[in-house]
């Protein structure tokens, strides 16, 4: 009651004002702690904002004697976001009025990374690495990191810092990546599996105002890098195996002030040396140069050529990469800029088991690579190719201007379009002018499926097209092609260019083939089927016409099998010009020589006569194979006038078989027969100046003129045998008389020539020679 009694007594006795000058501090200070959360949230974000982040949320609960809490944090960081959940500040009180920091916890970080549409990045902050040793606290952790991928995937981990270290242990399914950085710069990182299967990489960095600096090199084993892209779910169409080493230099200008232990700049100009040396194995690869890249736009500067080995020791590719810079545009779709004068000097190119040598493509001016969200590329090339000799006779393509598109949807590939507007191409003496060729084609897997149409060729349209297909898994490749009827007129520049040295030109006609070209590593197939209409045309000169066939192949490497399902026509040449050809055959060949030989029937005119066979049958496993060739009714006034002997004239039919037999060595004729029809014929031969002299010298000539000048035969018989080296056996049997010598009675004469059908054949097509032969003879005897 006495102590009751006194307080009330201060209290009355003490002034009003004093008393309110006591208790006001210690309502401010109530008041203070109750609105923290609200008033420190605004001051904080005010001082982020200063260093230019954009806060979104700031949730702090009220300060304890151990530290703060921070429920939830939302900040961007020009196209990145953090989001973070749970933060403490942990700290110690040295005394009532000092608080030292301890620890920076937070339950739950989120980062975002802007994705490919992300707009030009703005503002960003490049941290000091010594700002590793001048943090208030010793220790932060982040519990649980998430980074969010443009792609959608998702890496999840922890962040330590200690020591002035700072760990990073992110993983995705199986795989896991592990970085840690230091006050000094030293970057050090594990990206892999397992410990067995891992890439490190190791790189030194700084920064300060006005620039920044990263080097950093990598030992890479791709057979693990394979398989980190695979489960990432970015396989690699290329199966690198190996290892090799890159090396990166990279400068970062950065034009901006200090902010405190911050460097706060705009989008500034990034300007690297890039150098990949001795990539092993099944990569070789040589690339040196230096990009660099200011606000969107960038540029290559090559500081030696480029060197490109795929496959072991470049099996799949060589090649070499010149020219000048390249240039770069991203501010809106992506623009690849190549310059004039760029080359591709392929030594090797192996694809689909098909093998390419040695050629080259340089850019006859500039050209552009476009990037758009649909079109994943848009290129407009304008190219020469050179391809050498060994390849299709030195083809020179020039002014070769094409448009390629490839379409993606996301991060996959699903197909392109190629579409070349113009190439000319000179190839033995011939320009050919190519426009408007396209082909399109679509990606499921490890397989590409495709069409194709050929376009113009010299201006006129050639209606060829198809279909063709590439299993990479496999090393297959697939053409099919379809030509329908087409007027060989239209086709002429392409028969001039590529068969006119075979001496074959086409006038007129109708042809139409299909087929398909298969190629797998080192073996390949080709089948088809083409169908002639009425050619009309010439062959080393000689005229033919109405040719109508149709034929269909089947070939690999080395072998052939060849199917005339129907062949005719008007006109053949030849040393003995064919009439009316109708046939049908097949024949298999291998290594260049005849294995089987099938011709169910074939018929032809030829002087003034038919020749036909049925049911012939070759085959060179047996050792004989024969058949019989029938002649009926050759006109010996034809036969005659095909040597062009000077002063002889003759008339009559002949008819007759020849018994042929295909045997291992060769074609043989044994005992064929031909004989005159009845009535027989006449024989008249003058002679020439020479062989008359050579009468008036010899009695048997003079005889044997004097009996052929009017010589009237009642019987002709003719033997002949033949061998595979070329002799041709004549015996010749004729009976008859000349009225106009030895009183017309009856005159047998009995003949043996011999020849070589090969040199008879030359000398019936280049005439005259014949009457040479009998002089440079009669003269010997």
């Amino acid at each position: 009651m006495l102590a009751a009694r006194v307080q009330a007594i201060i209290l009355e006795a003490m002034p009003k004002r004093l008393l309110l000058l006591i208790v006001t501090p210690f309502m401010m200070l109530a008041i203070a702690y109750m609105t923290w959360p609200y008033w420190a949230a605004w001051v904080m974000s005010h001082a982020l904002e200063q260093r230019g982040l954009q806060v979104r949320q700031l949730v702090l609960a009220r300060p304890t004697l151990s530290g703060l809490a921070m429920h939830d944090i939302d900040i961007q960081l020009a196209d990145m976001r953090f989001t973070a959940h749970n933060v403490s500040l942990v700290w110690s009180l040295n005394s009532l009025l000092e608080a030292k920091l301890e620890a920076l916890l937070a339950e739950q970080l989120v980062i975002g990374l802007p994705g490919p549409d992300a707009s030009a990045p703005g503002p960003f902050l490049v941290p000091e690495p010594s700002l590793l040793k001048r943090l208030p606290f010793r220790r932060a952790e982040v519990r649980t990191l998430q980074v969010n991928l443009p792609n959608g995937r998702q890496l999840r981990g922890k962040a330590e810092l200690a020591h002035h270290r700072l760990y990073l242990d992110l993983q995705e399914h199986e795989q896991h990546l592990v970085m840690s950085t230091d006050a000094s710069g030293t970057v050090r990182a594990r990206w892999g599996i397992a410990d067995a299967q891992a890439i490190d990489l190791s790189a030194q960095w700084s920064a300060a105002a006005g620039q920044g600096h990263l080097h950093a090199s990598c030992d890479i084993d791709f057979d693990i890098l394979n398989e980190l892209l695979k489960r990432w779910g970015y396989p690699l169409d290329l199966q690198l195996s190996g290892n090799g080493q890159v090396t990166l230099d990279m400068h970062l200008p950065i034009r901006a002030e200090r902010k405190e232990d911050w460097l706060r700049a705009s989008t500034g100009l990034v300007q690297t040396d890039l150098d990949v040396q001795a990539l092993r194995h099944t990569v070789a690869s040589s690339l040196a140069g230096t990009f660099s890249w200011n606000r969107g736009q960038g540029a290559w500067t090559w500081k030696r050529p480029a060197r490109v080995r795929l496959g072991q020791t470049g099996q799949a590719l060589s090649a070499d990469i010149t020219g000048a810079a390249i240039q770069a545009d991203w501010r809106t779709n992506p623009i690849i800029s190549l310059p004039a004068g760029m080359a591709l000097n392929v030594q090797h190119l192996a694809l689909g088991g098909l093998s390419i040598p040695q050629f080259e493509i340089r850019l006859n001016k500039a050209s552009e690579l476009t990037f758009s969200d649909h079109w994943l590329l848009k290129t407009n090339l304008a190219a020469v190719i050179d391809i050498p000799k060994a390849m299709l006779n030195h083809a020179h393509l020039t002014s070769c201007t094409s448009q390629l598109l490839v379409e993606s949807e996301g991060e996959q590939v699903l197909g392109g379009q190629l579409h070349v507007q113009s190439c000319r191409i000179r190839h033995a003496g011939h320009a050919l002018a190519l426009s408007d060729l396209a082909s399109s084609w679509r990606l499921s897997g490890h397989t590409l499926n495709g069409s194709w149409r050929l376009g113009k060729v010299n201006g006129q349209r050639i209606p060829a097209r198809g279909e063709w297909s590439f299993h990479a898994d496999r090393n297959e490749l697939k053409v099919a092609y379809v030509l329908p009827s087409t007027a060989v007129s239209d086709l002429g520049s392409i028969v001039d260019a590529w068969l006119s040295n075979h001496g074959l030109r086409l006038a007129d006609g109708t042809m139409q083939a299909n087929g398909e070209i298969h190629r797998r590593d080192d073996q390949w197939m080709a089948q088809g089927r083409l169908k002639t209409h009425h050619l009309r045309g010439s062959f080393r000169k000689r005229a033919f016409k109405e040719v109508s066939a149709t034929l269909s192949w089947h070939m690999q490497k080395t072998s052939m099998r060849l199917s005339v399902h129907q062949i005719r026509a008007g006109l053949l040449p030849g040393p003995v010009p064919i009439k009316n050809l109708t046939c049908r055959l097949e024949l298999d060949s291998k290594e260049g020589l005849l294995q089987r030989l099938d011709i169910p029937k074939c018929q032809f005119s030829s002087l003034g006569g038919n020749i036909y066979a049925k049911d012939v049958k070759v085959d060179r496993q047996q050792p004989h194979n024969p058949f019989i060739v029938h002649i009926e009714g050759i006109d010996v006034a034809r036969l005659v006038a095909l040597e062009q002997q000077q002063g002889l004239k003759a008339s009559g039919k002949l008819d007759g078989h020849l018994p042929l037999d295909w045997r291992a060595d060769g074609l043989y004729l044994v005992q064929g027969t031909l004989q005159a029809r009845s009535p027989g014929g006449i024989i008249r031969y003058e002679g020439t100046p020479a062989t008359r002299r050579m009468g008036e010298k010899n009695l048997g000539v003079r005889t044997a003129l004097d009996v052929l000048r009017d010589f009237r035969y009642q019987q002709m018989r003719i033997r002949a045998d033949y061998t595979p080296d070329g002799s041709l056996r004549l015996k010749v049997h004729l009976y008859g008389h000349n009225p106009s010598y030895a009183q017309g009675r009856p005159i047998e004469l009995n003949l043996n020539v011999q020849e070589n059908l090969p040199a008879l054949l030359r000398s019936l097509q280049t005439g005259g020679q014949i009457e040479h032969e009998v002089q440079r003879r009669l003269g010997g005897e």
